[in-house]
């Protein structure tokens, strides 16, 4: 999944590429966000199945329902 770097709120102007790696979510998923050219990319690494919305500046795909042991 690919959006625009500038619809994210956390990385300042002065970031024009960067990463961040291992954070994790409320539904029990290690997110790794990769930022560069005016485009993020987002790996999901969930430890279980969830359901979850998602809602991106870009329209982002809804619905996401990630599962245990499988990157999205």
């Amino acid at each position: 999944m690919s959006v625009p770097a500038n619809a994210l709120p956390a990385p300042p102007a002065s970031w024009r590429r960067g990463a961040v790696t291992g954070p994790r979510a409320r539904f029990c998923a290690r997110v790794d966000l990769r930022w560069d050219g005016g485009t993020c990319t987002a790996l999901l690494r969930p430890d279980r199945d969830a359901d979850v919305d998602l809602t991106t500046p870009a329209g982002g795909p809804g619905r996401l329902r990630p599962r245990a042991g499988t990157d999205r």
